[in-house]
């Protein structure tokens, strides 16, 4: 069984993490700084290759009220490209709002700044992102039903 492949997509920076085989956890590994896109490209096919990986999960960065933002349709643009790639891996997208709000307050509290800071902030976004898909997974069944433990009436 491989592994699932986390992105954080950003113009400056990308943010890569990958689950654990079983699919169960989600570890931050790596920030690729952006300088061009086939290096970008070329570096993401490099590592998915080392995890062995067996699906992709991109962050997609949409509005508060769900409407699609204009990041959320470059990073649609990006997704094609690593389908172009990668036709062997399963390519989704995931919601991905706040998850950079979230790896930025951890970070606050966990009193990294600087230039560590700027270093680790992408994966662990990614990380994030990875790791909400992967707790979704656990909600259902083989089926695709709703495995939660709602009790009330309909």
């Amino acid at each position: 069984m491989g592994r699932i492949v986390g992105i954080d997509y950003g113009k400056v920076r990308v943010g890569l993490a990958a689950s654990d085989p079983m699919h169960t956890v989600a570890t931050p590994r790596e920030t690729l700084q952006v300088t061009n896109r086939k290096k970008l490209l070329d570096d993401i096919v490099a590592f998915c290759t080392e995890q062995d990986a067996e699906a992709i999960i991109v962050g997609l960065p949409l509005h508060m009220d769900g409407r699609v933002s204009e990041m959320a349709e470059e990073v649609q643009k990006f997704v094609g490209h690593l389908r172009e790639r990668l036709p062997e891996l399963d390519i989704r997208t995931w919601d991905e709002r706040l998850s950079s709000s979230v790896a930025n307050q951890a970070l606050t509290q966990g009193g990294v700044k600087g230039k560590k800071r700027k270093a680790v902030v992408d994966q662990m976004a990614a990380q994030l992102i990875l790791q909400g898909y992967l707790d979704s997974l656990d909600a259902f069944d083989d089926e695709g039903d709703y495995e939660g433990d709602y009790e009330g009436e309909w």
